[in-house]
This record gives structure tokens, C-alpha cells and sequence, in this order.
């Protein structure tokens, strides 16, 4: 997974310089060529952080899971991890046979202490699809180990009483 996608050490050194993947600076932003006072989101320590992951981009929520132990031990990263207030899983899922939520409780565990709260929201697309039903068994056991370790979990399921659709797996976005 991790050439696939940009590892967290990565994101966050480009997070820390100002400049993330496929976003421009504004105009007047900071740059190392300019001498005027820096007042870009990005260049502000102490500007809170959420990160966001909708449909199988939740897969880049899971990598930075697997990778946060080691980048809060790396002075480089650590205080833009300490940035990250909330991660949002907005209705996870992928065509592969597991790993749709983490669930390795050694990776979970990285979370202790961070201060960063977990957000899942979730509809019946994913939760109830006869042909990935590990997908709404992993979401469970994520939401309940992280509970049972401190980890602070809001966990809502939307349009819970209808059908599966793609239009309300999509709604998703206007809820959270």
C-alpha cells in the first residue's frame, strides 16, 4: 500500500512546508522566497488538522494509521501529527477480501494518547452488502476496540432504515 499512496511521512513534511500534493499556495502565500510575515493555514503550528477520507480514499486514513507510531517519534513530524484533531472515515470500503477498517489492535493502539478523535460515519451501502459482509464486521470491532482503549469514537450510521444506495453512500458527504 505504501507505494500506492503517499506515505504519512511524506504528507506531513509537505504539510509542514506549506505545500500538500495538488493544492497551490494563495497568492502571497509563504514561500522560501518571500520576506514578508507567513499567514497560510499551513504555515500556522498551531492551526488544527482534520483528515478526511470518503469510499476507498478511507484507505488513506488506514495507511497513516499503520505509519503514526513512527512519525510521532520523528521530531520532524511529530508537532504537525499533534495538528491532526479528528480523522473521518465517511463510509469505508474496497473490493478487497479485508482491511476495509484496521482492526490490528497494535496499530489501533497508536491512537492512545494522541488526542485525536475518530469519526465514522457510515450507511447501508457499505454496512450491508452481501458480497463484502467483512466490511461491516471490521467496522464494528474498529469502533469497539477503540472505545474500549480510550480513543474518543463517534460512530453514526445514516439512512440505516432504507435500502442500500449509491445515492445515499454519496450523501454521506452532506451528513458528517
Amino acid at each position: 500500500m505504501v507505494g500506492k499512496f503517499l506515505s504519512m511521512a511524506s504528507f506531513l513534511e509537505q504539510v509542514n512546508k506549506g505545500s500538500v500534493a495538488g493544492v497551490s499556495q494563495a497568492p502571497g502565500a509563504c514561500s522560501s522566497t518571500t520576506t514578508h510575515s507567513c499567514d497560510s493555514p499551513a504555515a500556522n503550528p498551531d492551526l488544527p488538522m482534520s483528515v478526511i477520507g470518503f469510499s476507498k480514499g478511507c484507505v488513506v486514513l488506514n495507511q497513516m494509521l499503520y505509519e503514526l507510531s513512527r512519525a510521532r517519534e520523528n521530531p520532524e513530524l511529530e508537532h504537525v501529527v499533534r495538528r491532526v484533531t479528528h480523522m473521518y472515515w465517511l463510509d469505508g470500503g474496497h473490493n478487497g477480501g479485508s482491511n476495509t477498517w484496521v482492526t490490528d489492535e497494535e496499530v489501533l493502539n497508536s491512537l492512545v494518547g494522541t488526542g485525536i478523535q475518530v469519526r465514522a460515519h457510515v450507511t447501508p451501502y457499505q454496512m450491508k452488502d452481501e458480497m463484502r459482509n467483512w466490511i461491516g464486521q471490521e467496522h464494528k470491532k474498529f469502533v469497539e476496540y477503540l472505545r474500549a482503549i480510550g480513543v474518543t469514537v463517534y460512530d453514526a450510521t445514516h439512512f440505516a432504515n432504507q435500502d442500500r444506495s449509491l445515492e445515499n453512500h454519496f450523501q454521506v458527504l452532506t451528513k458528517f
